[in-house]
């Protein structure tokens, strides 16, 4: 019997030791973390709205370029003087040009026109809505120190 009391003590020590090691983090009031980590979040999130904007602002530079190299690549092939050859064997059509120049400056556009419009539109989506994201997230934290001589304080608002 006296076993079987020592063995329910030692469950309820266990208990108890394991809700105070666990209870701190579990109360909603209990606000042990400094100052300083909100100001680096802070920090954290306008150093991310910088990145943000940089990979918006190369992503609107890729999709300009890129339109304007697509376009140009589009009119160069359409300006070659294409002329059909008649074929060698008897099936298909041959279309060669004379002014290659042209024909090669606009394939050439086109392939690194489109790619550059295809990347540019996506850094510039992604990359646009990231900065959005956490300039909202920067707008919502403030940080108020107030100093009267009947009340002084700091507070901290987040809102999400």
């Amino acid at each position: 019997m006296t076993n079987e009391i020592t063995e329910f003590v030692h469950k309820i020590i266990l208990i108890l030791l394991l809700t105070g090691f666990f209870a701190p983090g579990l109360l909603a009031q209990s606000n042990t973390e400094p100052l300083y980590k909100s100001r680096s979040e802070e920090n954290l999130y306008k150093s991310k709205v910088g990145s943000y904007r940089k990979m918006r602002n190369v992503g609107l530079g890729l999709g300009i370029a890129g339109g304007v190299l697509t376009t140009a690549g589009i009119v160069m092939l359409a300006s070659a003087d294409w002329e059909e050859q008649p074929p060698a064997n008897g099936t298909g059509t041959t279309y060669t040009t004379r002014d290659s120049g042209s024909a090669v400056g606009g394939i050439l556009c086109l392939f690194t026109g489109i790619p550059m419009l295809g990347t540019g539109a996506v850094l510039g989506g992604i990359g646009s809505y990231k900065m959005k994201q956490y300039q909202r997230k920067l707008e919502g934290m403030t940080l108020n120190f107030k100093y009267t001589p009947h009340q002084r304080g700091v507070a901290f608002t987040y809102c999400f």
